[in-house]
């Protein structure tokens, strides 16, 4: 429906990706740029308290933050990770992050914390009236 509003037929998207604040729709004839606050809408709830900006209990976590125009960046974790990007190689281009881009990613997860704080603080009081509470140890302090 998102894109259909915008003259967008989702049959004829070969892809997506995020850069430089807006939302890019690539189709075989044409690419849009829609302003990333456009998909406020599309945004569930729990994005809107979730602090992990980089899915930080992943393998391997990938996006485009940090990474040069029309690359992913992936984070690394484990030796399960390495070993499927290891795999993965001869499908895929690999190398490794500056340091700008690893600053960049870390700037992002750390807004992503601060922005999401006082959202974390009203979802506890949307969610404590039924118990289905996102941070367990915030029914503790309520129940003293």
């Amino acid at each position: 429906m998102f894109l259909a509003e915008r003259g967008i037929d989702i049959k004829e998207v070969e892809r997506f990706y995020v850069t430089k604040g807006k939302f890019m729709v690539v189709t075989k004839d044409k690419e849009f740029g829609i302003p990333t606050k456009e998909l406020d809408p599309c945004v569930l709830d729990t994005c809107r308290i979730c602090e992990d900006f980089s899915s930080q209990l992943a393998d391997v976590s990938a996006g485009s933050a940090g990474s040069l125009d029309g690359c992913t960046s992936l984070i690394i974790r484990t030796k399960v990770g390495e070993e499927l990007v290891s795999i993965s190689e001869k499908a895929i281009e690999t190398k490794k992050l500056d340091g700008e881009g690893i600053k960049k990613i870390e700037r992002f997860a750390l807004n992503k914390k601060m922005r999401n704080y006082g959202m974390i603080l009203d979802q506890m009081e949307i969610c404590s009236a039924c118990l289905t509470n996102p941070y367990a140890f915030t029914l503790q302090i309520r129940m003293r």
